[in-house]
Formats: C-alpha cells, structure tokens, sequence
C-alpha cells in the first residue's frame, strides 16, 4: 500500500479479536497480524491493549454474542435481559424465530 492509498476502514468482530490474541500469544508478529486482518497496527496494539477484557467476554458469553464487534453495553439493559430470556426460551421450546418477529418483541 503507498502513502497516498487509504485503508478502508473495517471492524473486527471480537471473535476476530480474540483470535489476533491467541496468535500473538503463539508469537505471531503485530505487524504481519496487521496486514493479515487489513486493519492498521495501533488497531492491533489497542486489542493487545483490551486482552483481558478481550478474553473475559468470549469465556463468558454465548455463541451468539461472539459476533459483535465492541464490547459496549446497551442502553436498556433490563429490556436486553428480558428478550434474551424470551429469545432463549423459544429456542428451547423449538419455536422458529425470524427476524420480524424479534423487532417486533
């Protein structure tokens, strides 16, 4: 890439984080995981930076969770935990759930 060229910008999914992680842990070099996810080096060091938040976050949650991309709270948290609830309790009673159906609960 020259100088002139601008990167696009793109977010990782924190699946995507965690395993920058784990392979810089293997000693994988920042750089070459840089280039490798096409994001800039201080994306890498600010991730490095995260780690333990990072990795918390992905022994804790569900599968479905793995593929956000910021670990940021949302505004209603007491309405999140109900339609997770909800949401995990049709799946279990083997209910199809289509998106329309979500937004509309």
């Amino acid at each position: 890439m020259s100088v002139s060229e601008k990167r696009k910008h793109k977010t990782l999914t924190l699946s995507e984080k965690f395993e920058i992680i784990r392979r810089v842990d293997n000693g994988e070099k920042l750089i070459d995981l840089a280039a490798v996810y096409g994001v800039g080096r201080a994306t890498v060091y600010d991730i490095m930076k995260n780690r333990g938040k990072i990795a918390c976050f992905m022994r804790d949650s569900e599968s479905v969770f793995k593929k956000r991309k910021t670990l940021k709270p949302g505004g209603y948290p007491q309405v999140e935990e109900a339609l997770y609830k909800w949401f995990v309790r049709e799946i279990d009673n083997d209910n199809h759930l289509s998106g329309e159906i979500i937004r509309d609960k």
